[in-house]
């Protein structure tokens, strides 16, 4: 969640706006993903999950690939 919020989701959880209940859902999705040990997250949500650096950060951090389904698709063709 601090990865995906770029440090900005608040402590309290109280009065979220939409968007942060979004970027809480979406970082809930993402440690699934990681409990569930998938070798690869395949979002499209390049804001949340890819730019800035953000992809090589989860990437690092949790050890499970990040793409979008664009990726995902030419790394099945290859």
């Amino acid at each position: 969640l601090l990865i995906i919020s770029s440090g900005s989701f608040p402590v309290k959880r109280d009065n979220l706006t939409d968007k942060q209940r979004n970027q809480l859902r979406d970082a809930l999705i993402f440690e699934s993903s990681i409990k569930q040990k998938c070798d690869i997250f395949c979002s499209n949500d390049a804001k949340a999950f890819i730019k800035h650096g953000k992809r090589e950060k989860l990437e690092k951090e949790f050890g499970i690939k990040v793409r979008r389904s664009d990726e995902v698709l030419s790394e099945f063709d290859a």
